[in-house]
């Protein structure tokens, strides 16, 4: 278990756009950037996609540019503004792998133990499923995409006030982190966070009081995310991946 890395100011912190595309400006002038709504555009001329499509390269370099922080998020806010569900979900079920990647690494693991995480039997044999292969592909990611980022997470919640998936997300990844984002938030002081996100963080771990529970976050199988992650089933519309 590593210390948790907080960010209370993010260095990524959105800024204004100055463009005009399609009628989305209106949406989100302040958060959205021009290169996050060309990747939108691309995701919805290939549907339904399961793979983030990669970022442009540096041309000074030729490598892939990371998908940052700050961009899953704006993707997450226009897709969830323009109602286009199945990005959403995408998005959300790129956060669950990368924090249960995290988890795999023992050197930099934030969550506490499972001592007897859930996997779901064979109904005919009895006898435990394989865990099925990751279908959402390995794009290039941050090593700062599961960073609790309080600003970022400022911003999530500010743009979208109800109940959502990737509230859930985050509200579920920190209260498995335990005491150390006790002392975390405690640092950075409780003006920090938004109250719902809180108040969301302390829910899940109450359900996680006494109890041997896997969070559906750490479930192997991405058939347990869609009811408490994913967009689609409050909308009448099937998962992505069907």
């Amino acid at each position: 278990m590593v210390s948790l890395d907080i960010a209370t100011l993010s260095p990524h912190a959105p800024a204004v756009s100055q463009w005009d595309a399609d009628g989305i400006r209106h949406v989100y002038m302040n958060y959205i950037s021009k290169e996050v709504y060309d990747i939108y555009r691309t995701c919805l001329t290939n549907i339904p996609r399961i793979t983030l499509p990669e970022l442009e390269t540096k041309p000074e370099t030729s490598h892939r540019l990371p998908w940052e922080s700050t961009d899953l998020l704006q993707l997450y806010l226009l897709a969830y503004k323009m109602e286009s569900w199945h990005v959403c979900d995408l998005v959300a079920d790129t956060w669950i792998r990368a924090f249960q990647k995290l988890d795999e690494k023992e050197e930099a693991k934030i969550w506490k133990h499972n001592r007897a995480p859930y996997r779901p039997n064979d109904e005919h044999t009895g006898q435990l499923l394989p865990i099925p292969p990751n279908d959402n592909g390995n794009p290039l990611l941050d090593k700062r995409v599961t960073v609790f980022d309080a600003s970022l997470l400022s911003l999530l919640y500010t743009e979208i006030t109800e109940e959502c998936g990737a509230r859930n997300i985050w509200a579920d990844a920190m209260a498995l982190c335990g005491g150390d984002m006790e002392e975390a938030m405690e640092e950075t002081g409780p003006g920090m966070w938004p109250k719902k996100l809180v108040w969301n963080v302390m829910r899940t771990a109450l359900r996680l009081v006494r109890v041997r529970r896997t969070l559906k976050i750490e479930e192997k199988f991405s058939t347990a995310w869609c009811k408490r992650y994913h967009e689609h089933g409050k909308h009448g519309k099937v998962c992505y991946r069907e």
